[in-house]
């Protein structure tokens, strides 16, 4: 096994313990349903790591991911205060 299967193999198991923390947690308070916009941009951003073989488009996928979270974010801090 070389360095970059290790290092894919420690980040699915991050992503796991994050994923069954979130999970335990969830059972605990009321359940949010996913809004469109964090759909959008978590769609947008896988997107971009399968087409990660081209960069412009992988790059500008991801990029447009985090800009559609952002955008949400400071919607529903406007929407709170």
């Amino acid at each position: 096994m070389n360095g970059s299967q290790s290092f894919i193999i420690i980040t699915i198991m991050a992503i796991l313990i994050v994923a069954m923390l979130v999970f335990i947690k969830a059972k605990r308070r009321r359940q949010n349903q996913i809004r469109l916009l964090v759909g959008l941009a978590f769609s947008c951003i896988v997107a971009g790591i399968l087409f990660g073989e081209n960069r412009y488009s992988g790059y500008g996928m991801m990029a447009m991911g985090v800009i559609v979270a952002l955008i949400d974010i400071l919607l529903r801090l406007m929407s709170n205060s």
